[in-house]
This record gives structure tokens, sequence and C-alpha cells, in this order.
């Protein structure tokens, strides 16, 4: 139940492969892992049973949405300097996308490993 989360994450995390001259495919791959999350969150809330707690579920979701609205920011930021035309701007909008390509995945992946309610380590949680 919870894969849809990372597969959108995942998808969105995509875009900073995507040369910054397709614009429209940057951003459609983010509102494709946005609306992934989305859809995936009302499967999961139909069939897990609803309670007044926080849960893991909510937790996970919220995150993604999050991380990918992160993403869409960067996004941005990054096509300012490519859009100025100039060499050495391309190449700092390509450094911007591939740092924040490992930041993001790192960052929400390591979350959801201390926050998916599974201690995986040799420890007693």
């Amino acid at each position: 139940m919870l894969t849809g989360p990372y597969v959108a994450v995942l998808i969105s995390c995509m875009v900073f492969f995507v040369s910054s001259e397709n614009q429209d495919s940057r951003f459609g791959l983010c509102v494709g892992g946005l609306f992934a999350a989305i859809g995936n969150k009302y499967i999961t809330e139909s069939v897990v049973p609803s309670s007044n707690d926080y849960s893991l579920i909510a937790k996970v979701h919220h995150l993604t949405f999050g991380f990918i609205l992160f993403i869409i920011v960067i996004c941005i930021f990054s096509l300012r300097p490519y859009e100025s035309g100039e060499g050495q701007k391309k190449n700092k909008s390509l450094i911007i996308d591939k740092i924040s390509f490992w930041i993001i995945f790192n960052c929400f992946y390591d979350d959801q490993y201390y926050t998916g309610g599974t201690c995986y380590t040799k420890i007693s949680c």
C-alpha cells in the first residue's frame, strides 16, 4: 500500500534528468507524480480503516506531497539560469538538477527508512 508514494517521488525525481528545454515534460512528470500520490492516498484510505490518530500512512503521504512540491520549486529555480541563455549558466542549471536529485532522493528514502514504523536495525526499537 505504501509503494505508490515511493513510485510517485521517483517519477517526480526523473524530472532532473529531462533537459530544461522540455519544460512541459518536466512539469508534466511532477504533476503525474502528484496525481499518482493523490490517487494512492484515496485508494489506501478506502482500504485501511480510518482513525483519529496521525497514522503512518498519513505521514508517508504528507511527506510525499511535500517532497513533490519541493521538486517543483527546484525545477522553477533551476529553470531561471537555463533561460538566461549563457553557456556557463546553463551548466549551473544542470549542476543544480543533478545535486538536487541526489539530495531529494537520499532525504526522502532515508526519512522513510527512519519513520517507516519498522525497525531495520539489530537494536530493538
